[in-house]
């Protein structure tokens, strides 16, 4: 991974971003109005709102590290014909199971890196933002990174297995960008709406998917129960699409020639 260009584009592309995020967001974070006399006024954020600040906060960073967890996944697995190393890498590995597996570990540690900048930066515009800042919900906060971590990790390995598959970047880049807009929001919409109708029950295709899902994972800190149950289903799907992506990956691997 360090030998890899990509690696260093999308990590600087992103720590640039969360910066300057980091440093505008404070002035605009309570809302700034001007009333009818031309005095500006500052609409304050209710009780609620601030306690879910740092969560709130962290889910919009998270939201846009995954598109780069995904170019970089596309971008590292994307080059593995074209990159020499790569390819004398996996001439001398006899299992080229494990050449998927260091892939994955990369991916892992990735997209750690990235969710640590993303809740630094959410936590100190939140400092910034509350006077005398002291989050009280912090265990109910770590359980909420671990199923964003979970989630990005797994939206990355499917950014690599779709461009394995397919032998293109553009076509898992597209991908994670388009299920991220309000097209697809939409469309999803209908779908869960037909789906219900005609199953006769609740039918939300977005708990199925990670790359679907991660954008409505979010917890609310006094609902214990609620987030725990939020937190297992997440884990489950990060759990499961992990050991997919990795097999089928794998397996994609085992049949390519290396040449």
């Amino acid at each position: 991974m360090s030998k890899t260009l990509s690696f260093y584009i999308t990590f600087a592309v992103f720590v640039t971003i969360t910066i300057a995020i980091t440093c505008i967001t404070p002035e605009f974070i309570n809302g700034f109005q001007t009333s009818e006399d031309g005095i500006i006024e500052i609409t304050m954020m209710s009780e609620e709102e601030f306690i879910m600040c740092p969560v709130t906060l962290t889910s919009d960073f998270i939201s846009m590290s995954c598109i780069f967890c995904a170019i970089f996944a596309a971008c590292f697995v994307g080059n593995f014909y074209k990159d020499g190393f790569c390819k004398n890498v996996v001439s001398h590995v006899t299992n080229r199971y494990y050449f998927q597996a260091s892939r994955a570990v990369c991916i892992l540690v990735y997209t750690a890196v990235i969710v640590f900048l993303a809740t630094a930066a959410s936590l100190t515009v939140s400092s910034v933002v509350i006077d005398n800042f002291k989050f009280i919900y912090m265990k109910e906060f770590i359980k909420y990174l671990i199923g964003q971590y979970g989630l990005l990790c797994c939206i990355g390995l499917f950014s690599a297995f779709l461009t394995e598959l397919t032998g293109s970047k553009i076509a898992s880049i597209t991908y994670i960008i388009l299920s991220s807009s309000n097209i697809v929001t939409s469309i999803i919409s209908v779908l869960n709406q037909k789906l219900s109708d005609w199953t006769s029950n609740d039918i939300v295709i977005e708990d199925y998917f990670p790359s679907l899902y991660q954008s409505n994972f979010i917890i609310n800190v006094p609902d214990v129960s609620q987030n725990n149950s939020t937190l297992i289903h997440a884990v489950i799907l990060s759990l499961v699409f992990f050991v997919i992506y990795n097999v089928a990956g794998a397996v994609l691997i085992s049949k390519r020639d290396i040449k």
